[in-house]
């Protein structure tokens, strides 16, 4: 990109060709108020508090600088008295139809309008007439407090409602002084098609639209905001924890994070009050007399260790099993399934929902070397052609989601594969509802039809695959006839879906997890990685694979060994007797349906030594014989891995309540009790152990994922990460084009 140069305020300054004044000034660090533009939404010029004044020789002219291109040999003035006149008029005219309540806003502190006032003096507007008196929080959701009467028309919930969330919910309706933010018809949010992300909330520069939960609970300055990562789904999302003393009164839009550039779901935002239940557990509980009863951890430990002991003399150390969560971090899940192996001397080891992601885990990591997503999620917007197999991407990864909706909306085409797609109907260029089941016949129908009609990659298939002629042979009895009979579609149906994955390229294919906890479909992630190998869409921008993770750091879980691959899933050992104690960290599978109704039941009655480790009382912990406090995400130090091999990390919001123990703590002293030397290590030094073990961590350090995560693998310190990965080829050469 070419520079230019301008003037502003009697600075030489340089700036990209395509810069507005308003980019140009802060790359300068020149400061040019706003109120409507915001750098993450298209601006919008529709306050022109930005006005600048251009000057031309002899004479000048006030221009917005938030959407004027910067040009070169530009003189620019940003203070001078005909500029400061215009925005003074122009804060006047809004403040006329704006409530002075100040004192009692619930975003005194924060509030955008507030803060310019204050810089330009404004106490009150001098342009008497009509004002408006709109009901104050007339929709009745849960999480949105609506007050019009404060709104300033800047608009940005409409651009954040359309380009952001690409929901289209937002609009403005009348014009003129009448004019006003509403949904289609005026209906409410919740019969609107609204989602509830709150991404309207997180732009709104004043009080018209502002969060619900903590109104009247807190000021803005007398919250402490810290910088945090979702724990809710695979996505990572980081975003802004705002705490009075120990409590969360809300979440706010982090614009800073590479992984979700600002945007939240609904659960993200809103759904936080768990953290603030009186509930919790603050120390170990032992039954005595069939009453739960607090204990010191010391007494905890010890009453843990001897019946550890005790077990492991009786039965052996496989008589041990242990389930970690997947929402653990990184150290805790190392730490735990290392102490497990080394200590315990047990390989049942598990995470609850292994076996969903179990398929793409073996499948990508025996044939491409790799596992998780090949392309950022940011990449999808390089796409020229998307394939959603599953619609329920909304439900699982929201975040993924809406970038396929920004996708689509900045011209990519979208093919939709469901039974009954939910969501993505109105982006979707085409819809196939194939019978339940026989979506990988479906792609082995497009894969036959690809080769056989040559519309294949062929540079791409010679250079870094081999087997096609095998395949080609494998997919003969794969005919458009044959699996139009068998998915219940038409062949017209299926010669479209064949023409559109010929024509787009590059073509990315994007597959979340399946709902209910069912396990991905071995033969559909055979299919969809050869398809995307025959077509040359790994590798490259735009293109690549996204088998989507279900949870939130079951990457990181599959990667530091908080698994037992090839052996029967734990919760399946449940009825085989063989079983004796469990230990349960932060899960529970009856509870939240990780097991059958036979393991529930197995769990209930088998009279194994239980041990759970959670936040709250849960149905598993009932059946416990001792239950350990634990720490949530925002007392804790560590890292997350999201879908897209992200390793982000994560900090405490507040100090760990009183009575809990860090990981690293808790093994330490259990260890002792068991009378072994166990190191104490913390967050940061677990870290450091794992980067040292795990070759595609190597270059991982806090330090540098302070400056926003990193995507492994990262073999260096140096390294920068791998947003793509295969742009050089595969690690172990050639892939073999594989149909079984």
């Amino acid at each position: 990109m070419s520079k230019i140069h301008l003037t502003i305020n009697g600075r030489d300054v340089e700036a990209d060709s395509g810069d507005t004044i308003l980019a140009a000034a802060r790359k300068a660090d020149i400061r040019i108020p706003t109120l409507c533009y915001h750098p993450a939404l298209p601006p919008e010029e529709s306050c022109r508090l930005c006005v600048v004044e251009m000057v031309r020789g002899r004479w000048s002219s006030l221009v917005a600088a938030c959407v004027y291109p910067a040009r070169e040999g530009m003189v620019i003035e940003t203070d001078t008295d005909p500029v400061i006149k215009a925005r003074k008029h122009i804060l006047e005219l809004i403040l006329s139809d704006h409530p002075l309540d100040c004192l009692t806003c619930n975003s005194a502190g924060s509030c955008e309008l507030m803060d310019l006032a204050y810089e330009y003096g404004i106490k009150e507007s001098s342009l008497a007439g009509e004002t408006h008196e709109y009901p104050v929080d007339p929709d009745p959701n849960p999480y949105i407090h609506w007050d019009l009467n404060k709104c300033i028309l800047c608009r940005r919930c409409i651009r954040a409602c359309s380009e952001m969330q690409c929901a289209h919910v937002l609009t403005k309706a009348n014009r003129g002084f009448n004019q006003r933010i509403s949904t289609a018809f005026g209906n409410i949010l919740g019969q609107s098609g609204c989602e509830l992300d709150g991404q309207c909330v997180a732009l709104c520069p004043v009080d018209a639209l502002s969060e619900k939960l903590p109104r009247g609970r807190g000021r803005n300055w007398e919250m402490n905001k810290t910088r945090s990562v979702c724990p809710l789904c695979g996505c990572g999302c980081v975003f802004d924890l705002n705490l009075k003393g120990r409590e969360l009164l809300k979440i706010t839009s982090n614009f800073s994070s590479a992984a979700n550039q600002g945007a939240l779901c609904r659960q993200g935002r809103f759904e936080y009050a768990y953290l603030n239940q009186p509930q919790r557990l603050k120390a170990p509980l032992m039954k005595q007399g069939g009453v739960w009863t607090e204990v010191p951890w010391e007494k905890a430990l010890e009453f843990l260790a001897d019946k550890t002991k005790t077990l492991i003399t009786q039965y052996g150390p496989e008589s041990l099993g242990l389930m970690l969560s997947p929402v653990l971090t990184n150290e805790e899940l190392y730490l735990w399934q290392k102490f497990a192996r080394t200590v315990w001397g047990t390989p049942h080891i598990d995470h609850a929902g292994s076996e969903v992601w179990a398929p793409v885990q073996e499948i990508l990591t025996q044939r491409l070397g790799l596992t998780g997503m090949t392309n950022p999620t940011d990449d999808l917007l390089n796409s020229s052609g998307i394939i959603l197999l599953g619609s329920q991407l909304m439900e699982t990864h929201p975040i993924v989601g809406i970038k396929v909706r920004q996708a689509v909306q900045r011209g990519a085409r979208l093919l939709v594969i469901d039974e009954v797609p939910r969501t993505f109907r109105r982006q979707a260029e085409l819809l196939l509802g194939p019978k339940p089941g026989t979506e990988a016949a479906l792609l082995q129908g497009l894969l036959s039809a690809l080769i056989q009609g040559q519309r294949y990659d062929a540079p791409f298939v010679d250079r870094q695959t081999t087997g096609i002629e095998g395949l080609k042979s494998a997919l003969a009895d794969r005919t458009l006839e044959s699996v139009a009979s068998e998915t219940g579609l038409t062949t017209r149906d299926l010669q479209e879906a064949v023409d559109f994955v010929a024509q787009h390229r590059p073509l990315a294919l994007v597959c979340p997890p399946p709902l209910g906890g069912t396990p991905f479909d071995r033969e559909l992630v055979q299919s969809a990685l050869n398809l995307q190998l025959i077509t040359g869409n790994l590798g490259k921008a735009g293109g690549g694979l996204a088998f989507l993770a279900p949870k939130a750091n079951t990457l990181g879980a599959w990667e530091l060994g908080a698994v037992n691959p090839g052996n029967p899933e734990l919760l399946a050992r449940l009825g085989t007797g063989k079983l004796k104690g469990l230990f349960l960290i932060a899960e529970d599978p009856a509870g939240r349906s990780h097991c059958s109704p036979d393991q529930a039941a197995a769990l209930k009655s088998s009279g194994i030594f239980l041990v759970v480790q959670d936040l709250f009382l849960s149905e598993a912990a009932e059946q416990a014989e001792l239950v350990l406090p634990a720490l949530p995400y925002s007392e804790k130090m560590g890292t997350f891995t999201n879908v897209e091999r992200r390793v982000q990390l994560l900090k405490p919001s507040i100090p760990p309540s009183p009575g809990t123990l860090w990981t690293g703590d808790l093994l330490h002293q259990f260890a002792g009790a068991l009378g072994i030397s166990w190191p104490l290590l913390t967050p940061g030094q677990t870290l450091e152990e794992i980067a040292r073990n795990l070759p595609t961590w190597a270059g991982l350090t806090a330090p540098r994922l302070e400056q926003g995560g990193l995507q492994w693998p990262c073999p260096r310190p140096d390294h920068p990460g791998t947003p793509i990965l295969y742009t050089e080829g595969f690690p172990a050469g050639p892939v073999r084009l594989e149909f079984t």
